[in-house]
This record gives structure tokens, C-alpha cells and sequence, in this order.
């Protein structure tokens, strides 16, 4: 007799899911939205109820991902200075990830003057900083997009903001 047997392999910080069979291949497992979980499947022979070890098991491996609905982007309120030679401050709002998947927000820089474009400090720090030259104006979008082992993840739509930026010359 062979027989096969799911394992749960489970990193989060949420309750570890459960299988509702762990020897039917159709069993079925709820997964917390912002969770993934990977199940190893495992065949082995059976003789009145020991697992004969002189056949190797078998095994295969599946992933779960169930991602949480990207929130909403922030990007914080548009800022105004005169004639500023220091940096200013970004005022995202920062993302938190749900579960075991990653949501992260980016920032991204649009800007058509003729000096050389502003750079955000930290791409991924909603508090970042840019400077940005007396007379130029810049617009930031703050993108919240879902991750995978360092992958978009394209499933769930990515939410955006804008905010832009005015240094006036003196």
C-alpha cells in the first residue's frame, strides 16, 4: 500500500495553517490573506501500518500565496519653500506588511527641468529626504506593491500617490 502525506511548512506570525486531510490529495487549507505557506507532498509505501523504508519516499513541493489587498498609498501633503538649500522631508505613509509577504513602498521621481534630477535618499523610507534646487519643482509618486523573494507581485494591483515638491528661487 502506498499512502500519501501533506506537511505544512509555515514562517508567519499568524496561526500556522492547518490541512484538512493530511493524507488526501484533494485536502483543502485556508490561508491568511498577506500569507504564504508551502506543502511538501510525500509518498511512501505502507505494510500494516509501517512505512517500508527499502523504497525511497517520493516528494513534491507546492506554494500557496494568498495576497493581501495593497492599502492604500499616502504620499503626504505637497510642500512649498523659498530659496531652500536643505533637504526636505518625505511624509508617506508607511506600509505594513500583513503577513509573511512583503508589501513595500517605493519612491519614484519625475522630474523635466533642465538641472540634473533630485534623488531620494532611500527609495523604500516613506520619511526619506530629497533636495531639490531653488527654482525647481519635483513630483514623487509613493507606489505600495506586494513581494516575493525580491518580485513584484502583479496579482494584486499596486496602489499610488503623488506628492510634489515646489522650491521657488528666491
Amino acid at each position: 500500500q502506498q499512502i500519501g502525506t501533506w506537511t505544512v511548512q509555515y514562517t508567519g506570525a499568524n496561526a500556522a495553517p492547518v490541512v484538512s486531510d493530511i493524507h488526501d490529495p484533494k485536502a483543502t487549507i485556508t490561508v491568511t490573506p498577506g500569507d504564504q505557506v508551502q506543502l511538501t507532498w510525500t509518498v511512501t509505501s505502507m505494510v500494516n501500518g509501517a512505512i517500508i523504508t527499502t523504497c525511497p519516499a517520493t516528494t513534491d513541493v507546492v506554494t500557496i500565496y494568498n495576497y493581501a489587498a495593497n492599502p492604500a498609498a499616502n504620499a503626504g501633503a505637497d510642500q512649498e519653500d523659498c530659496g531652500r538649500t536643505t533637504a526636505f522631508t518625505l511624509d508617506a505613509t508607511p506600509v505594513v506588511s500583513t503577513g509573511n509577504i512583503q508589501q513595500i513602498g517605493t519612491w519614484t521621481v519625475q522630474y523635466t527641468g533642465a538641472n540634473t534630477a533630485p534623488v531620494v535618499s532611500d527609495i523604500h523610507d516613506p520619511k526619506a529626504t530629497i533636495t531639490v534646487t531653488p527654482g525647481d519643482q519635483v513630483q514623487l509618486t509613493w507606489t505600495v506593491t506586494s513581494m516575493v523573494n525580491g518580485v513584484v507581485n502583479t496579482n494584486c494591483p499596486a496602489t499610488t500617490d503623488v506628492v510634489t515638491i515646489y522650491n521657488y528661487a528666491a
